[in-house]
């Protein structure tokens, strides 16, 4: 089955592990994720796992596996299973990045406090009428 836009190429498709290109193996992946568009096939490179500690692949692994199952679910096509991959590698990504060791405080870099600070700045800043941006967003609320 192919989806609007054309199947995925072996450039799209990461198989990861000690599979070697153009193994019986490799071809028999590719033939199963040729189905997919290749914005969709462009996010299963980015679940592989084997490359982190091992304490996160555990973490990353159950990531790959679900990420794997959603492509190869038939009924699942079209944009919104590239979203569903977006959205799963940034909670993937947030999961891993959970685990990773914290050795003190978190250093903000100096521009991204400066522009923290001048975002806060305008909220507050009053409005025409007496109102703040803060106001308006509490009023929203």
């Amino acid at each position: 089955m192919q989806t609007e836009g054309g199947p995925a190429d072996a450039e799209h498709i990461a198989v990861g592990g000690d599979i070697e290109a153009d193994s019986e193996e490799h071809e028999a992946i590719l033939a199963l994720y040729s189905h997919l568009h290749p914005a969709t096939a462009e996010y299963l490179p980015l679940f592989e796992w084997e490359h982190l500690p091992p304490r996160l692949q555990g973490v990353s692994q159950q990531f790959w596996a679900l990420a794997h199952q959603l492509v190869t679910d038939s009924e699942l096509t079209g944009p919104q299973l590239a979203h569903s991959l977006r959205y799963l590698l940034m909670a993937k990504d947030c999961a891993v990045r959970a685990g990773l060791p914290t050795d003190g405080p978190i250093t903000v870099p100096e521009n991204l406090r400066l522009r923290a600070i001048a975002a806060a700045n305008d909220a507050r800043r009053v409005q025409p009428g007496g109102s703040t941006a803060e106001d308006a967003v509490r009023e929203e609320g």
